[in-house]
Order: C-alpha cells, then structure tokens, then sequence
C-alpha cells in the first residue's frame, strides 16, 4: 500500500491478508458401522495442511492426535470401540493463533 498525500509527501507499508476459511465440527457421531456419522469428518479442514488436533477422554488423557487431519476420528478398532460420551478436542489450525477447543459426544 502507498499512499501520497497532497503536499507530496508519501508512505507505504504491506499487509499480508491470509483468509480464515470454516471448519465445521460436528457435536456428535455415532461409530455404529450403519455408514451414516460412522466418524467424526471436519469439513474444510483440508484447507489447513499442517492443523493440529487433539482428542482427550473424560480423565484428560490424549486419545488422537495428528497434524494435518489426514484420516477422520473413528476409523481404527480402537477408536470404533470408544465408550460412549463426552470427549474434548483442541484443533490448532493456525500456529500463532488461539486453538479451536470443545466437546463432542461418541453416541452408541
């Protein structure tokens, strides 16, 4: 940006302009195998490569975790045989800006 005022006289600067695009995340899912929110899917997250999420159970332990959300929560036996209730996560996207941070509920 440059800017000239009308004695002459001028200033300039740059702005680097990085759009924040949505990630939707669910509330709930259901792995029952019905193919129907079989795993908890974060759409538009794919727009952020290196995103950092985090899952915890109810006592604060990490249950997922991955950088870069290649493969949706809920497709690995472990995962598909998580009790049902409430679990936390932390989704980073951006490195220097505050987290994402909730629940969802795994319902059987």
């Amino acid at each position: 940006l440059r800017v000239l005022n009308t004695l002459g006289c001028y200033g300039q600067d740059s702005v680097q302009v990085i759009p924040d695009y949505p990630v939707y995340i669910p509330t709930a899912f259901t792995p029952n195998q019905d193919g129907v929110n079989d795993v908890w899917t974060l759409a538009g997250i794919e727009r952020y490569p290196q995103a950092e999420v985090v899952i915890y159970n109810r006592w604060g332990s990490v249950i997922f975790s991955s950088i870069g959300y290649q493969q949706a929560f809920g497709y690995t036996k472990e995962e598909q045989a998580l009790s049902a209730g409430a679990y936390a996560y932390v989704i980073r996207l951006w490195p220097d800006r505050p987290p994402l941070a909730g629940r969802f509920v795994l319902i059987r």
